[in-house]
């Protein structure tokens, strides 16, 4: 029952986080113009990896790790979701296989998170939680550009309807779902380089809820003024 309901659900649930997204993300990155400094190192770190990724023998050794990560991401999310892990397997060829056994929730997640959640960066923006001064926050802003970067070129190289993860759960839902938490995750990081991991999703969803009530608001407006009137 449980299931149908999430089934039902699917669709309004990841569309109405897809335009909360989209705005936040929006005010986000208008708030980053006028604050540049605050997202020098993150941009510096990103330029890092640009520049090394250009370099042939460090991207060819970078193939294991964006393997790695995939399948990394896969297991995370399945034991977040408690599924009993059966194997990880990645090889130095780029390949890699996950299995675990079958459970009541999570396979969205499970299944797509590693084309939209950059587990490396989120290690080091919870890892950020630990600087003390100036110093220790650019490195780890480095660190976080340097990860995003490596994140974006594993998601581009890996994502395609080739994918079992995604033709299996439907295109459109899958895209739908990886675009929207995409959106969600680059919300966050920006977010947390402005003012740290926790207010940053204090701040987000005090922003939903806002954002929420005021379309609700506008409903009851349209309904008093155009159904109940009549």
């Amino acid at each position: 029952m449980i299931r149908i309901i999430l089934t039902i659900l699917h669709y309004p649930l990841v569309i109405a986080l897809l335009v909360l997204s989209c705005l936040q993300c929006w005010n986000a990155m208008l708030w980053m113009t006028g604050h540049w400094a605050v997202y020098q190192w993150l941009g510096a770190g990103m330029s890092f990896y640009l520049i090394l990724h250009l370099l042939p023998f460090v991207n060819r050794n970078l193939e294991f790790l964006r393997t790695f990560s995939h399948e990394l991401t896969h297991t995370v999310f399945g034991l977040l979701f408690f599924r009993r892990m059966a194997s990880f397997h990645v090889n130095d060829g780029g390949t890699g296989e996950v299995e675990y056994y079958d459970g009541r929730f999570g396979d969205m997640f499970i299944g797509l998170s590693p084309y939209c959640f950059p587990i490396f960066t989120y290690v080091f923006i919870f890892l950020r939680l630990l600087a003390k001064d100036a110093t220790a926050f650019m490195w780890f802003d480095i660190l976080i550009g340097y990860t995003l970067m490596f994140h974006i070129f594993c998601f581009a190289s890996q994502i395609g309807n080739y994918q079992s993860d995604i033709y299996r759960r439907g295109y459109f839902k899958s895209y739908l779902f990886i675009v929207t938490f995409w959106i969600f995750n680059v919300t966050v990081i920006l977010l947390s380089i402005r003012m740290g991991i926790g207010k940053a999703n204090v701040f987000l969803w005090e922003a939903f809820s806002t954002e929420l009530v005021n379309a609700w608001n506008w409903v009851v407006d349209v309904w008093r003024e155009y159904v109940v009137r009549k």
